[in-house]
């Protein structure tokens, strides 16, 4: 297992799913938590929550920083599971698995990264320093494929499980294809392994 859990949930969720200039996805939990929690202002009065968990990793000089804060301090599952029991308020039935789900693989993933401090740097500098990410082809797929995932981010829109899981069978396919073409071996093995790990959990009972 790779350090997919990590770089995805900071570097690749986070810039993917901000493509959209008119910030949909923030009006988006803004309104669900107004309709379904009564909570009108749930972003803002998250903000410094959310801030702080975002901008600790620019301050991370070093992938001996990062070991520091995801290994260590648990600084990134932390943060995952503040924000996460947070937005739990604003879920509806269907989506009340969401939590455990999204936990459930971070804290198998980042086990797994954690296990040995020198490969964990060893990969964090490889993927760092490809060229794939320095030439933001990395990036660039990845705000591609979240594009093409079509997402309408209305009223209406419910992650159940079996629409997350084949979002991200969709979306594994697509950064597969793309990096398989302009990307070397590990950024392609990034994405499969740590995406595997949410799709196992999709045939879980249990979550």
């Amino acid at each position: 297992m790779t350090l997919l859990t990590i770089f995805v949930s900071v570097v690749v969720v986070s810039h993917c799913s901000s493509i959209n200039g008119d910030n949909n996805i923030e009006k988006y939990i803004s309104r669900k938590c107004e309709l379904n929690n009564g909570d009108k202002y749930f972003m803002r009065n998250n903000f410094l929550l959310i801030n702080s968990c975002l901008t600790v990793y620019v301050n991370l000089k070093s992938s001996e920083d990062l070991y520091t804060h995801v290994c260590e301090k648990f600084g990134e599952y932390t943060c995952s599971e503040k924000l996460l029991t947070e937005f739990s308020k604003c879920l509806v039935q269907e989506e009340m698995y969401l939590t455990d789900f999204i936990l459930s693989n971070k804290n198998k993933t980042t086990d797994q990264a954690c296990g040995s401090k020198e490969a964990f740097i060893s990969n964090a500098d490889t993927f760092v320093n490809s060229a794939c990410v320095k030439n933001n082809k990395f990036l660039h797929t990845c705000k591609s494929c979240f594009k093409k995932l079509n997402l309408n981010f209305n009223d209406d829109l419910v992650f159940t499980k079996p629409l997350v899981c084949g979002l991200l069978q969709e979306w594994k396919n697509c950064m597969e294809k793309h990096l398989l073409e302009h990307c070397e071996t590990n950024e392609l093995e990034l994405v499969r392994n740590g995406l595997e790990t949410f799709l196992y959990n999709c045939n879980s009972d249990k979550l």
